[in-house]
C-alpha cells in the first residue's frame, strides 16, 4: 500500500481536467509497472489526502481508471490495480513498445540495434514534412518480451534533430542509450526536448516475409499486425516515423470501445 502513495505522489496533478489529470498519472505508474498487478491502494481518505486532493476528485479519476479495466473495486475490501492490464484505443494516449510490454506483465528487452543514414524518399518527405533527399536516420530494433522476440521496429527521423547548438549527437550515444533504456520516446525527450504530444496511426494485418520473419524468427507467412505512426510535437510538426510489426507469441492486444465520457465531450 505505501508503495501505491509513493507510485502516485511523484507526480502533482495541475491544469486541465483535475479527475483525467489523476486518472492519467495514476494510468502510467499502472502501465509501466510503479503500481504492480494486483496492488492493493490506499482507502480514499488516505490516498486523496496523499495526493492533495478532494475525496470526490479522487473518486471521479478512480471511476475512470475502473471504466477503462485498468482497476477492480470490490464492495467492502478496497480497490486493487487489475491482474491484466488493458490497453484502450483513446486517441490521447500513446504507449511506446517498451511501455506496452511492460503492461502486458512482461519484461521488455532490444536484442538488436541497427543503425542506417538513408535520403528521404517522397512518400518519406511527406509524411515528416521534409524534403525528398534529405537525410534521415533509421533505427531498426528487435523488441522482446521475457526474452522472445515480440516486435520488429523500424523507426525514421530527420538527421537535423541530433543537431544540438553547435554540436551533433553521435549514433553512437543514440545506440548506448536506446540499449539501456529502449524507449526512443525517452531519448527524443531527455536528449533532443522533443515531446510527443500526439500521433497518427494506421493498423492492419500483414504477414512476415523475408528480413521481417528472420528478425521475429518466425516463419514466413506468420500473421502479424503492422503500425505504422507518424508521432507529432506540440507544434504539429512530424517528428517521428514509425513501423511496427507485432507478433503476438505470449502476449495480446486488448482494445476497450467505450462511449464518451461526459468530460471528453
Amino acid at each position: 500500500m505505501e508503495d501505491v502513495i509513493k507510485a502516485i505522489a511523484h507526480g502533482t496533478p495541475h491544469r486541465k481536467n483535475v479527475p483525467v489529470i489523476v486518472s492519467d498519472l495514476i494510468r502510467e505508474k499502472l502501465l509501466s509497472g510503479q503500481i504492480t498487478s494486483g496492488a492493493k491502494f490506499p482507502s480514499e481518505p488516505e490516498l486523496a489526502k496523499s495526493i492533495g486532493i478532494s475525496r470526490n476528485t479522487l473518486r471521479d479519476a478512480l471511476n475512470i481508471l475502473q471504466q477503462d479495466g485498468l482497476l477492480i473495486r470490490r464492495q467492502g475490501v478496497g480497490t486493487f490495480a487489475a491482474e491484466k492490464m488493458m490497453i484502450e484505443n483513446r486517441l490521447d494516449i500513446n504507449l511506446g513498445v517498451t511501455e506496452f510490454i511492460q503492461s502486458s506483465g512482461q519484461k521488455p528487452g532490444v536484442s538488436d540495434v541497427l543503425f542506417h543514414e538513408k535520403a528521404a524518399s517522397k512518400k518519406e518527405g511527406n509524411l515528416l514534412a521534409v524534403a525528398v533527399g534529405e537525410k534521415l536516420i533509421e533505427v531498426d530494433r528487435v523488441r522482446t518480451a521475457d526474452g522472445l522476440p515480440v516486435v520488429f521496429s523500424k523507426d525514421i527521423f530527420s538527421k537535423n534533430l541530433l543537431q544540438q547548438d553547435n554540436s551533433e549527437l553521435s549514433l553512437e550515444t543514440l545506440r548506448l542509450y536506446l540499449l539501456q533504456k529502449q524507449s526512443l520516446y525517452k531519448f527524443l525527450e531527455e536528449e533532443l526536448s522533443l515531446n510527443v504530444e500526439y500521433s497518427l496511426a494506421e493498423i492492419k494485418a500483414a504477414v512476415a516475409e523475408g528480413y521481417i520473419a528472420d528478425r521475429l524468427s518466425v516463419k514466413e507467412g506468420t500473421l502479424l499486425i503492422h503500425l505504422e505512426q507518424v508521432d507529432f510535437d506540440k507544434e504539429g510538426r512530424p517528428i517521428l516515423l514509425s513501423d511496427e510489426f507485432h507478433f503476438l507469441r505470449d502476449y495480446s492486444l486488448t482494445i476497450i470501445r467505450r462511449r464518451k465520457r461526459r468530460h471528453e465531450l
